[in-house]
């Protein structure tokens, strides 16, 4: 993947390979994303360069968090994806990006925190059960500590950088997958896969 960039957004479909390997109530709330969404992507992995990718899911033993990978390796047990660019990225965001990618190593997964986000989604966010974060500082975003899910710390760094996201959920803790995808500021470098 010579055409990718650090901070490009890798959406994959869960290959049957890792699905195997989410625990039940996980595989239960990826099967509700995708019913809800309407799209097979449950995932998003941020790009570090064209050999590492960094994100929740990636093959590893024991809890779910925040953690690099081989972005070859990650490519074969995938069944597709899709790759994505914000349209306004320049180098030194790009560096903000994973710079705030690499304070939340070891961040775990919170499964709470997707169902939460299920609920906000189904009501329109009428009825929002994560907190807002909007307001935080740059430096209370890097400080920030709590779980988070897969496409909202992706796009907390991508707000930590400065860069609008032009999404249709107000909240960056209900972010998913199908939101940068349908977001005006980011546009599909590759898709892989059928």
């Amino acid at each position: 993947m010579d055409q990718v960039q650090p901070g490009d957004i890798l959406i994959p479909a869960i290959a049957p390979s890792i699905y195997r390997k989410i625990p039940r109530h996980g595989k239960l709330l990826s099967n509700l994303t995708k019913k809800i969404q309407g799209i097979p992507y449950t995932s998003s992995k941020l790009v570090v360069s064209n050999k590492t990718l960094i994100g929740y899911g990636l093959p590893r033993k024991g809890e779910n968090r925040f953690n690099t990978f081989s972005f070859p390796v990650y490519l074969r047990l995938i069944e597709k994806g899709i790759l994505l660019r914000h349209k306004d990225i320049t180098s030194d965001k790009s560096k903000k990006i994973i710079e705030f990618a690499n304070k939340k190593i070891n961040l775990p997964y919170s499964y709470s925190d997707i169902f939460k986000s299920l609920i906000s989604r189904l009501f329109g966010e009428r009825i929002n059960v994560n907190e807002d974060i909007s307001k935080l500082s740059d430096k209370e975003l890097l400080e920030y500590t709590d779980s988070l899910i897969c496409s909202s710390i992706i796009a907390i760094a991508y707000k930590y950088a400065g860069l609008r996201l032009n999404f249709g959920v107000k909240n960056l803790l209900n972010v998913w997958p199908k939101d940068f995808i349908l977001s005006s500021k980011f546009k599909i470098i590759a898709k892989i896969g059928t």
